[in-house]
């Protein structure tokens, strides 16, 4: 067998998994990822109720695990979500946004080689690892915690000192 083959083969092998996560560049993504990988069994983790026909012919499998929108996301669903994707073992894990959840969903993911796929059309690395994830995450929270509770003390806080309200026919008979 020549280094050819060998290439192919291990390429027809190769198994990716693309997160759908209410972008408007979702099908981009998968269109892409079937133009770069056209011998790779691609599967897209959606939400219920997501159209089948939506990327029919562009990834080889759909499995509904992603939270739907609107629907819980606590830490249960996520719990949830990344046994799927783990169980799934994926040699490549493809997110659509660069944020600490998908960072860390990803660093968990198993996957070897992870991206974010971007409005730039374009694949971006993922290099991070799940303590930093994880820790990015965690101050991310603490920070939105923090932000929520001095408006909070703000607004219970803060004396609004009434506006005197004008009588407009007072002020016309004073010019007459």
């Amino acid at each position: 067998m020549n280094d050819h083959q060998e290439q192919r083969s291990s390429a027809e092998q190769l198994r990716i998994g693309l997160l759908y996560s209410f972008a408007p560049h979702f099908k981009q993504a998968a269109a892409a990822l079937r133009e770069q990988y056209p011998e790779a069994h691609i599967t897209a983790l959606v939400p219920p109720d997501f159209p089948e026909a939506a990327v029919r012919g562009v990834v080889d499998r759909q499995e509904t695990c992603a939270p739907a929108p609107g629907g819980k996301r606590g830490l249960g669903e996520a719990l949830r979500l990344a046994r799927v994707i783990r169980t799934a073992r994926f040699d490549v894990f493809v997110v659509l946004f660069d944020s600490p959840r998908l960072q860390a969903l990803a660093a968990i993911s198993g996957a070897t080689r992870r991206f974010w796929y971007g409005l730039d059309a374009a694949l971006h690395p993922l290099q991070i690892r799940i303590a930093t994830a994880c820790a990015k995450l965690l101050c991310q929270r603490i920070r939105g915690t923090l932000t929520y509770w001095r408006i909070w003390l703000h607004i219970r806080c803060t004396r609004i000192q009434p506006v005197a309200q004008h009588d407009s026919r007072a002020k016309n008979q004073e010019r007459k």
